[in-house]
């Protein structure tokens, strides 16, 4: 094959590199601080992209946005969750309805009971990120955190 074919060819294919590549609009970073020997608190600290919004985890799950959520294994239990940030309580014009949405920062806590002797926290948050004019498809990521 010749020069010319071979770079048309990867010119033509270069679209491609990054198809199937969700685009990251967060940045999460968590952490583990200890209530008492069985409970712990996972503080998921995101940073969200000028311009996308990250939706609560207090939205009712058959409708609009897919809401933030943990899930945990192993054992682990979530006693309860609370979260923080720059929250926006407002009509979103891309679902219809009145939504709790953070820009540029968010903070979820998670209480969770972990079985005595435990060493880490297994489990996976799943989030979507919108704009004002779409969204992205949810996203689901694994995590394991070392416990203190």
């Amino acid at each position: 094959m010749g020069y010319r074919q071979t770079t048309f060819i990867l010119l033509l294919l270069l679209p491609l590199a990054g198809f199937g590549q969700p685009k990251q609009v967060t940045e999460w970073a968590l952490r583990v601080e200890k209530v008492n020997e069985t409970t712990y608190s996972l503080i998921a600290d995101v940073t969200i992209q000028d311009g996308w919004y990250l939706y609560s985890q207090f939205l009712a799950p058959d409708e609009g946005p897919i809401p933030t959520s943990f899930e945990f294994e192993e054992g682990a239990k979530q006693m309860s969750k609370r979260e923080d940030g720059n929250k926006h309580e407002v009509y979103d014009p891309i679902f219809e309805m009145d939504l709790v949405k953070f820009s540029q920062q968010a903070t979820f806590i998670s209480q969770v009971k972990v079985p005595a002797g435990a060493r880490t926290i297994t489990g996976s948050y799943t989030y979507m990120t919108c704009d004002e004019t779409k969204c992205l498809p949810p996203i689901r990521q694994k995590f394991t955190v070392d416990i203190p």
